[in-house]
């Protein structure tokens, strides 16, 4: 009856150790996709937890859903070839930042504080996007963000 026991003590052990670490897991839509990215101004760098959005799914659902997002924390969307991009807010609760970027990383173009749920169509007037970095609304003004910055990061391969 001890082996039993002991048996089941265990059992239960294991139950309250890994039940925790497989749920934060599972819960978690970007585990091991989080990259850093850094966006440079004239007078400073800021680095950016991001996760990369790459395939068709990842693409579409981009930030949809989500009920909170960090400071300096985004997602990188990036295009086969550069295009003229287009966004719309439906089932995104989050205001958001959008900063569009040309092959170097150079921003070409803001959109800021998007309306949230909205579903208009949000679109550049630029052709030659290669990527879109969307982040917390407010960010641009907060760190004073403009036409002309530089995201640094692997995809551009200037970092």
């Amino acid at each position: 009856m001890s082996l039993t026991r002991n048996i089941i003590n265990v059992a239960i052990l294991l139950t309250f150790i890994l039940i925790p670490v497989f749920s934060a897991h599972a819960n978690c839509e970007c585990a091991n996709k989080n990259e850093t990215l850094f966006i440079e101004t004239s007078f400073q760098k800021v680095a950016f937890e991001i996760e990369v959005a790459r395939s068709e799914p990842e693409l579409k659902k981009g930030l949809m859903f989500r009920r909170t997002l960090a400071d300096n924390y985004g997602m990188l969307f990036v295009f086969g070839r550069p295009h003229r991009a287009r966004f719309w807010m439906q089932n995104t609760y989050l205001s958001l930042d959008l900063l569009f970027l040309d092959m170097r990383g150079r921003i070409v173009e803001i959109i800021q504080k998007t309306t949230p749920l909205s579903e208009k169509i949000l679109e550049t007037s630029v052709k030659n996007v290669k990527a879109v970095l969307e982040v917390q609304g407010g960010t641009v003004d907060r760190l004073n963000l403009g036409v002309g910055d530089r995201v640094l990061h692997r995809v551009f391969k200037n970092a």
